[in-house]
């Protein structure tokens, strides 16, 4: 079954008490019943029931072990995974954490959207996106050859020098927008906008079910343009051998 991808980018600190405490709580207890984990652990398999255990126990799991993975098993199922650690350390990149979710596609367009406006208030992500699993693979992961066997990478994802692209629905976060020009968000071709947490909402065409198909593709080209190429990761232009 396809699965929708959330994909959320920060430089925001997770590992703040009030942060961890809010989000878990909104969560838990606050947004769509459709929509609450069920389970969380430290890696999969993520199967420490939050019913059984309480909502504090998955808040002090986080800020004293490092962030919970998140399950839910009834429908719609879904996983999150949220990467962070307390130091960023060498780490170059500008926008280094993130929160990812494989939602089943049973979830449907409108709870896929609740859950990703709820995620963009409490992460506050410079770029965040929509998408299906398959096409993430098609526009990010990458195959390759060395000299100790064949390299398999998902790549394009890092917001910084450009970002990773136009999906189905994309959030440009303050960040994103000011690189952009805010200019151009004033009149956007052929998408829906919408503002929200500083930043600014496309849903690029109506339906998921279109992603991946030759109007999509269109649609997403002509907004690319009206951004500016440059500002974007284009796998095509990618020369793997080198």
């Amino acid at each position: 079954m396809e699965k929708y991808i959330i994909a959320l980018k920060t430089d925001e600190d997770l590992g703040k008490e009030d942060f961890v405490r809010s989000l878990i709580h909104s969560w838990c207890e606050e947004i769509d019943e459709r929509l609450r984990p069920e389970y969380y652990g430290l890696g999969e398999p993520v199967r420490k029931s939050i019913s059984e255990d309480g909502v504090e126990a998955v808040i002090q799991t986080w800020l004293t072990k490092m962030r919970p993975m998140l399950r839910r098993k009834s429908k719609p199922k879904f996983i999150v995974d949220i990467n962070w650690r307390k130091e960023k350390g060498l780490d170059p990149r500008i926008f280094p954490w993130g929160c990812y979710v494989w939602l089943d596609s049973v979830a449907g367009d409108t709870l896929a959207l609740k859950l990703f406006k709820f995620l963009i208030l409490q992460f506050r992500p410079a770029f965040g996106s929509i998408t299906f699993e398959s096409e993430n693979r098609e526009k990010h992961f990458i195959t390759y050859k060395t000299n100790v066997g064949t390299v398999e990478q998902f790549i394009g994802i890092d917001v910084g020098e450009t970002l990773p692209g136009i999906y189905w629905v994309t959030y440009f976060g303050p960040w994103s927008v000011k690189k952009i020009g805010r200019h151009l968000f004033e009149k956007v071709p052929v998408a829906g906008v919408e503002t929200l947490a500083g930043g600014f909402l496309i849903t690029s065409y109506e339906r998921s079910k279109d992603i991946g198909s030759e109007l999509a593709k269109k649609i997403e080209k002509k907004l690319i343009v009206h951004f500016g190429p440059a500002n974007f990761f284009d796998k095509s232009s990618l020369d793997i051998e080198k």
